[in-house]
């Protein structure tokens, strides 16, 4: 018979069982934190599934509402008709397609000449004499320095004319 064998080495350095020791406590620490994070990521799994019943259920909601809303507006717009139709006699605002910026310049001008402007007031113009005819200016009966143009609204434009000539200069 043969002997028993006999182990290479009688025993272990301390150092190598030491680092293994350490090693076997770092995989049983990984595989904790790894079911710690399976545990959260199936946590956040039925998170997301529940927000997104949430989520499909206010969209429905939303959607019924505006199929709700798009039915009275509708009906609205055809009450709107209806009422348009019956009060085609009644005179409708128009839109003005000559208002911009240079025509309002232009009629701020010319109020402000006339005394209607900002500083003025309309009972100043009501004060001075008739206006010349064809139109002209005024002197303001308070202050002999302030004229304004006083227009002869009585006569057409054409005849209108002594002061055109000073509101095209201005301008």
């Amino acid at each position: 018979m043969l002997p028993p064998p006999q182990p290479i080495l009688q025993s272990i350095p301390k150092a190598l069982t030491d680092q293994i020791l350490e090693l076997e406590t770092m995989i049983a620490h990984a595989t904790n934190q790894i079911a710690d994070l399976q545990q959260q990521l199936d946590d956040k799994d039925k998170m997301l599934q529940v927000l997104n019943k949430e989520m499909k259920e206010c969209i429905r909601v939303i959607g019924m509402e505006l199929v709700e809303q798009g039915e009275k507006l509708a009906e609205l717009e055809k009450q709107h008709v209806n009422e348009g139709d019956e009060d085609e006699g009644e005179s409708k605002p128009k839109v003005k397609p000559h208002d911009n910026v240079f025509n309002s310049g232009i009629h701020q001008i010319l109020m402000g000449s006339m005394g209607l402007g900002s500083k003025a007031t309309a009972k100043n113009i009501i004060k001075l004499e008739p206006s010349p005819p064809g139109g002209g200016w005024a002197v303001d009966p308070e202050d002999d320095k302030i004229s304004y143009l006083h227009p002869d609204w009585s006569v057409s434009f054409a005849e209108n004319n002594a002061w055109h000539s000073w509101v095209v200069t201005f301008i």
